[in-house]
Formats: C-alpha cells, structure tokens, sequence
C-alpha cells in the first residue's frame, strides 16, 4: 500500500500501519503527529495520530492516558477515539474526523468578526464540556486545534496535557504566548478552568487581529508578559470591533483568576449573544458581561482585604530603593494563618513590573532545624527564573 503525502502526492518513507492508507499529513501538534487516512473496510475518512519512533515511555504513557480520557467525554467539538493501535512503530490511535485543518496553518491574516465569534463559542463550549469533567486542557493554542473554514467548526484534537485541577502548574511547554499567568508557577495559585479560557483569549484575539496580545523574544520575557504587562490593545488592533467584543477579550485575558470569566459556559453566552447582534445588523451593543457566568465550584477570591496600610508600606518600601535608595529589610512578623504570605505576595506585579526578579522563602516552623532553608528555597527561585532565558544571557 502507498502512502500519499496532500501536498506533493508523492509517496512517503514511513512505516505503513497495516489497513491504513494516509490520505493527508496534517502537521504535528503538542502530542502526536496527525494523519488523515482512509481505513480499509470503513466508508468516509478518519484522523490518525501517531507518536514517533523514538517517543520515550513516559510519552508513550500520556497517549494512552490521553486515549482513554477521550473515550471517556461525550462532548460537541471533541472528536472521540475509534481504536488504539499497537502494530507501527509507535503508539497510534484512530479518531472520528471532524474535517478541517490545524488552525495554526490557517492564521496568515485576521478573520471576519463573524468567523472568530463562531470558532471562539464553539471552543468555549467544548472547553466547558472538558471542565465538566473536572479536566484543564492546560495547553489550548491554535496547534492542538482543527478548524473546517468551509462551514466555521473547531475541534480539539490534542488533549495530551490535559489533567485534573490542581496547584502545581505542570511543565512548561516550547510555546509559551498561550500559558496563563497560573501556568508560570509563580503565582501560588492553582491551574483550574480559568487558566484554560486565559488561552481562549489569547486565541480569540489572534483570530481577530493576526496577531497575538504580547511580544517577546525569549521564554523569561513571555512569562513576564503574562505575569505583568497589559495586552496590546486590541481595538487599536481591529478598528471596527464593537467595544462589547473587546470587553470580552480582556475579560478573558484579565492576570487574576477571579477577574476573568469564570466558565466556558459563560464565555460561549456572551459571544452567541455577540453574534446574534454582529450577523444581522454589523454592531453589537454594549450589555453586561457574564449575566449567564455561573462557576460549578465555589471560588475564594484572589484579593486581600482589610490590609491597604500595610500594602502601601511594601509598596513604598520597594519604591525608594528601586529608585536608587539603600537596600532595605521590611520584617512582617504575626500568627500563623494571618496572611503574611498574602501580604508580601501584594508587592509581586510591581516587582515584575520594574523588571526585577520576586523571590519567596518561607520560615516554617516544621523546619527550624535546617540552617538557612527560607534563602535557599529564594534563591532556588531565582535560578529556575534564570534558567527560563536564553542562552546567550545566561553565560552573561
């Protein structure tokens, strides 16, 4: 059997999976290389994605895990798996095939508002579907997407990072433009469903202007873009967006969890609603954001109260010796369970601001007995920091 390559036509090198002729070569996504092939014995065309030859075990474990996780949703825009199989060279599973092309390849220029309301609400959709099963994409980007321009459908096809909600951010990924502030593991804040429509966000004003909110050039300076600066606005972006759309954007790319919306159900609302205005008249009146934004779970909110004297005494502090001052030492002393750490955390953004580098140590009193354990758990801090940038600058 031939192998057929969509582009050239000309047959392919690699190995042949038995009763499975590949049609097209869609591209790699963050898991998996995608196929569409036609299956013998099987009418219509299905997707096939494969690990490589040299995929290490624990790879190979997270296709699997990522394969049952798929049997397991019944969701609109979540392709299901047909079968897992085990004779090429690589783990392989076949998936129902929702037609379309990974959206990455489709994003050479902005598309209608039309367009981006109708990919954005289905993806909102189908992200709340995941997150009804208690799941975080955790690595939503237009790579790990398939959209059918033909008819404005959107499926996920990679789920390879997906896992339960939970305080530790998980690994961080060769594309950091999509991560959430969450996701750099240095807000001490758990990566729940807010951080997946964070990347619908940042994916939504992709589609809208061509462009993403944020430029950087090495790793530290993205995960500083995501900690610190406001987005590129977009209406100076896309000129004739309607303000309620935009409202909707930041909304999404808002740093605080608590800020943002707080379900793809209440995201998938308001941009129906956008829709339903945009089609028929080309203008969408302003409305209150979130009336349909109801969370499944219930959400502590990520602001301090009652502490502003002692805020502004940190910030002060930081102030005179970022201007050139003297190096000071503030002591923030009271009962475990307080808020002290809260506290200290307040002065994080500014620091992130001036460009400088925020570094925790905690004196825990499980602890005492090991010499200075709160400087190295800083300093430890400051050197994963370090190692996040480039090359050139670390052997500066």
């Amino acid at each position: 059997m031939t192998k057929l390559d969509a582009q050239t036509h000309e047959p392919h090198s690699e190995p042949i999976i038995t009763g499975h002729e590949i049609v097209q070569d869609l591209g790699s996504t963050a898991g998996s290389r995608l196929y569409r092939i036609r299956r013998a014995g099987h009418p219509g065309l299905a997707l096939l994605k494969r690990l490589d030859e040299k995929s290490d075990p624990a790879r190979a474990d997270r296709f699997r895990i990522e394969q049952a996780l798929l049997a397991s949703l019944v969701v609109p825009g979540i392709p299901r798996p047909l079968a897992l199989l085990s004779d090429g060279p690589g783990p392989a599973m076949v998936i129902e095939d929702p037609h379309g092309d990974l959206l990455e390849s489709t994003l050479a220029e902005p598309m209608s508002i039309t367009t981006a309301l109708r990919l954005g609400q289905q993806l909102a959709s189908a992200l709340s579907g995941l997150h009804d099963q208690q799941r975080v994409h955790r690595d939503l980007r237009p790579l790990n997407l398939l959209a059918a321009r033909a008819d404005d459908r959107i499926s996920i096809v990679d789920l390879s990072w997906a896992a339960p909600v939970g305080p530790s951010a998980g690994p961080l990924h060769d594309d950091l433009a999509y991560i959430s502030p969450e996701q750099t593991g240095r807000t001490d804040r758990p990566v729940d469903a807010r951080s997946d429509l964070y990347s619908l966000g940042v994916i939504l004003y992709r589609l809208l202007s061509g462009r993403l909110p944020f430029v950087a050039t090495d790793a530290l300076e993205w995960i500083h873009c995501h900690l610190a600066r406001a987005p590129i606005p977009i209406i100076g972006q896309v000129p004739e967006l309607p303000a309620a759309i935009a409202q909707i954007v930041a909304k999404l790319l808002a740093k605080s969890p608590g800020e943002r919306y707080q379900s793809g159900r209440g995201v998938a609302a308001d941009l129906a609603h956008c829709l339903a205005e945009w089609e028929p008249r080309q203008r969408v009146p302003d409305f209150v954001l979130g009336s349909r934004d109801l969370a499944d779970r219930i959400a502590i909110p990520d602001e301090l109260f009652g502490r502003e004297p002692q805020i502004a005494q940190l910030h002060a502090a930081w102030a005179r010796v970022a201007s050139g001052a003297a190096a000071e030492i503030v002591l923030v002393a009271g009962y475990s369970g307080i808020g002290k750490t809260s506290l200290v955390n307040e002065l994080r953004r500014q620091v992130l601001d001036a460009g400088g580098f925020f570094l925790t140590g905690k004196f825990d009193q499980r602890k005492r007995d090991i010499p200075y354990t709160s400087f190295t758990q800083a300093f430890q801090s400051l050197v994963q920091q370090l190692l996040d940038d480039s090359e050139a600058e670390l052997e500066q």
